[in-house]
């Protein structure tokens, strides 16, 4: 009865930490994905040639103020 009961207790702890992790996860999937998506950019910026009049060195200057944003907010609302 002992063993069973803590058995009930281990999986409830598991399932609740697991659906806890879920939610949590998904409530910022969107801002992960889009920082995701900018260091993309980013590295392919990086990897585009030089030769663009300053274009391309001020799109990178903006991509990383773009993630450094993002992940304000993900500190954000991580701390609300």
């Amino acid at each position: 009865m002992k063993r069973s009961l803590i058995a009930a207790l281990c999986t409830g702890l598991m399932v609740t930490a697991f659906l806890t992790g879920q939610a949590y996860a998904d409530r910022q999937s969107k801002m992960h994905d889009a920082l995701d998506h900018l260091r993309s950019a980013q590295s392919l910026l990086e990897d585009a040639s030089r030769d663009k009049g300053g274009h391309r060195v001020r799109a990178l200057r903006m991509i990383r103020n773009a993630i450094d944003e993002v992940q304000a907010g993900i500190d954000y609302d991580n701390r609300h």
